[in-house]
């Protein structure tokens, strides 16, 4: 985009500096910038980018977009060789780049959304499709308004075209998932799984299940929409879009699945064995056959993120062969369900990347029959607070100690305001159960346990920093076996 363009479509304001240049590339951080590079200033309740302004200059930026141009030195305007833009929100400057370079590519773009599971749906998407296609995924948590926009950004620069965005969409109100289909356009859209996430935020699950069904607004007429039939709310959802529509669906023990529109190809998926180390088999039956392999990375829902990641690639006419191939290179992201062996009789699990009920219940389920298969005397959950549940997170902890109780975990610690009532009703349950006021409380009393044939499950809200658990059983064994 030219910055003439660019001052039309925001209404910026040219400070200084040459008036005929292209805005691109784009960076935000000035540890990373190039030469040549424009310099897009965030701003955030910790962090001020117009305070780097200078540091951009230094590193060889031509041209900077501010809200604020106090910290910029006088000669910056003077010598007239950076063109310095004016905007009250350079967020949304962000924005319209990034539309206009996905505007400018000819790529797929597929959407990822739903409570649970994105992140490694987004992950399997992208290994499945590898083989034939260069694939751009978005990073980390790159799933807000400013990491989908720099994905698009951060692509410009590569010599080699892509052929499929795989885009992870995060929201925390009505509208966020909106606006990232704006600057996304996406063709294909996945929703997960619907779940109380962030119900405390937005009130309902009536909203959270609007918030999610932005994505299918947002997809063309002759887009493709892909939905888990298991999904209380898959009705719903498959009547919010009236175009071509895959399922997937987890087969039940008996070997029956829900009944589902004829006219709606879909994926069905089971768990069919375990192998050494928690690593779980998967059979499909797809339209184009069935497949059975096991997955590389553990957990019992991460067969519907490689169930989507197939129809995925059925809907693309991909072979069975291709996808399965393409999934060899799928891998566990970091503290999500990781499980750690710490010595020969002590596995750690951890999964402190964030918590909700419905990944809660998961990783429980999980850890509790990987210590039963594993033949561990002790299974504890290390567990802090459940973030965003709103007048409901009461009854959501309280109900973590029924789980726990089903699964047979013999030891509960926790830390956190909430988890309080699961220590509380853990207790009327008779598990063995101790609540500490603040997490410092719980590490020091990590280093006075025996941990020998014990099975840990670690998980808590991000803001939790559970990880330090992680970290301190680390120390106080030499790390991993």
């Amino acid at each position: 985009m030219q910055l003439n363009t660019f001052l039309v479509y925001t209404g910026g304001k040219l400070l200084s500096g040459p008036s005929h240049l292209s805005l691109f590339p784009v960076c935000t951080d000035t540890r990373k910038i190039r030469p040549g590079d424009v310099f897009v200033a965030l701003q955030g309740p910790n962090f001020n980018g117009n305070r780097f302004a200078e540091d951009a200059v230094a590193k060889g930026a031509k041209a900077l977009i501010l809200s604020d141009t106090q910290f910029l030195p006088p000669e910056v305007f003077h010598q007239q060789k950076v063109s310095v833009i004016s905007l009250p929100d350079p967020m949304y400057a962000l924005g319209i780049l990034g539309k206009e370079c996905r505007s400018q590519s000819r790529a797929k773009v597929i959407g990822v959304t739903g409570s649970v599971g994105k992140s490694t749906t987004k992950e399997a998407v992208a290994s499945a499709l590898s083989i034939p296609f260069n694939v751009r995924k978005s990073q980390a948590s790159w799933n807000n308004e400013i990491g989908i926009p720099l994905t698009f950004l951060e692509s410009a620069r590569d010599s080699e075209a892509v052929d499929v965005f795989v885009l992870e969409m995060g929201m925390r109100k009505r509208g966020d998932i909106y606006y990232l289909c704006a600057i996304s356009q996406p063709e294909m859209g996945i929703i997960t799984h619907t779940a109380p996430a962030h119900i405390g935020l937005l009130g309902s699950m009536r909203e959270i299940v609007r918030a999610k069904a932005e994505l299918l607004d947002a997809l063309p007429a002759d887009g493709t929409a892909f939905l888990n039939a298991d999904d209380r709310y898959f009705p719903f959802y498959s009547s919010q879009f009236s175009g071509k529509k895959w399922c997937v669906s987890r087969r039940k023990r008996s070997g029956n699945s829900p009944k589902l529109p004829a006219e709606i190809p879909c994926v069905h998926w089971q768990n069919v064995g375990w192998l050494e180390g928690g690593r779980l088999v998967f059979s499909f039956s797809t339209p184009k056959g069935s497949v059975e392999f096991p997955a590389l990375i553990p957990g019992f829902s991460v067969g519907l993120s490689l169930a989507f990641a197939l129809a995925i690639g059925c809907a693309l006419n991909l072979s069975l062969e291709t996808i399965v191939k393409g999934l060899e290179k799928l891998q566990s992201l970091p503290h999500r369900l990781q499980i750690l062996p710490l010595s020969e009789n002590f596995i750690v699990i951890d999964d402190t990347y964030n918590a909700n009920p419905t990944s809660m219940k998961s990783a429980i389920e999980f850890v509790g029959e990987m210590g039963r298969r594993k033949g561990f005397e002790q299974k504890w959950a290390i567990l802090g607070d459940m973030l965003e549940l709103g007048e409901w997170g009461e009854k959501y902890h309280r109900a973590l100690a029924r789980q726990l109780k089903r699964w047979e975990f013999t030891r509960f610690w926790s830390t956190g305001e909430l988890m309080a009532h699961a220590v509380e009703e853990a207790k009327r349950l008779n598990i063995p159960a101790l609540h500490f006021p603040t997490l410092n409380d719980l590490l020091r009393e990590i280093a006075e346990k025996d941990w020998e044939n014990s099975i840990v499950l670690v998980k808590g809200s991000r803001a939790m920093q559970l990880d330090r658990v992680v970290e301190e059983f680390e120390r106080i064994t030499g790390g991993r076996r």
